[in-house]
Parts: structure tokens; sequence; C-alpha cells
């Protein structure tokens, strides 16, 4: 293990406080980073809670960001003259509630359509009594296991196919010595080649 005189951060795949301890002690980092995940959660860095805690903390974000965004409205303009500071506003609702509006097309269309701050509180107010009804009639949300829970976040939106490639890599992996040696047999190869065409 490597003991470098100066401060390790650890970054990436950083999505849920179990990381947390995980890549410290994998790592012996000083510190952790985080960016995409905490788009989605942004108490990343808290324990944490009950399954159906977890199912109210996207709708609580919201709610508590569109409350900071009437106190300090993000700055107009930042992403155009029209509707710039409710581009900022939609795009945080959306990794907020991603999980859940994806299975709710008209509202993830109100969503995008929204103009005003009282647009975005209707629409997690409909969103949240939506999901609650679904979990009191199937009660499928709260039996959810981490990782269903997980594989539905917006920061895994897209693994399926990276993980996969990841795999792949991971089963090529090879020692400098074994790349050294494909490397020379490639290059024999075409010298051989070079010379066959002469």
């Amino acid at each position: 293990s490597i003991q470098p005189n100066f401060p390790v951060i650890a970054n990436g795949g950083i999505e849920t406080y179990n990381c947390l301890d995980r890549v410290l002690q994998q790592t012996s980092a000083s510190a952790i980073m985080s960016s995409e995940a905490l788009l989605e959660t942004p108490d990343l860095f808290s324990p944490s809670f009950s399954s159906i805690e977890k199912q109210q903390q996207p709708f609580q974000f919201a709610k508590d960001y569109i409350q900071l965004c009437s106190i300090h409205p993000p700055l107009p303009g930042s992403f155009g003259r029209r509707n710039g500071s409710m581009t900022v506003v939609r795009n945080h609702l959306f990794y907020f509630l991603h999980r859940y509006i994806q299975d709710h097309p008209d509202l993830r269309l109100r969503l995008l359509r929204a103009v005003t701050l009282q647009d975005t509180v209707q629409l997690v107010r409909d969103l949240e009594q939506r999901i609650n009804s679904d979990t009191i009639n199937n009660n499928n949300k709260q039996q959810q296991s981490q990782e269903e829970w997980s594989s539905s976040s917006w920061y895994r939106r897209h693994w399926n196919g990276y993980s996969k490639t990841r795999e792949k890599k991971i089963e090529e992996f090879k020692t400098v010595e074994q790349r050294k040696q494909e490397i020379l047999s490639r290059i024999q190869k075409l010298q051989e080649q070079k010379l066959a065409r002469n």
C-alpha cells in the first residue's frame, strides 16, 4: 500500500452513504468527493434512512429546493434569455424526482413546461400523491431492496451498458509484462506483413 505524503481524495462511483466507508477503507484516502450523485441526493454524506424515509426523501429535496429558489432565485438568463432560471430549477427537480417521474410521463411533461415556481410546487405535490397512492395500493416501493432502489436512480440511468463494458474491461485486465508481450507480438506481426508485401 502506497502512503503518499500528500492528501489523496477519492472520486468516482460514490452514490450512497455506504460507499463512503467502503471506499475510505479500500483506498486509505484522506477524503471523498462526489458530483453527479449529489445532484440527486444532496445529503449523500449523511447516514442512510429507512425505506419509508428514503421514499419521501426526493420529495423533501424538491420542496426544500423550491423554497430556497423562492428566497434565492437562480441567476436569470444563465441558460439564455428565455426562462433561463426556470431551466436550472427544472433540471434540479428532474434530478431529485427522476426515479418517480419516469413512470408518469404526463407529470414529466408538466415539469418540462413549468414556467413558475408555483407550477413546480403543484407538480411535486401531485407526483408525491400519486406515489403515496401507488405505495398504499401495492406496497412495492417500501419493499424495494437497496439494489433495486439504486438501480432506479438518475445516477444509474445509463449504467446497464456501462457495467457490461466495465466487466469486460476488468476481465481483459493484464499485467504490464503481458501488455508488453502483446505489443511486441503485434509489432513482429506487422513487420512480417510488411516483409511479405515487399
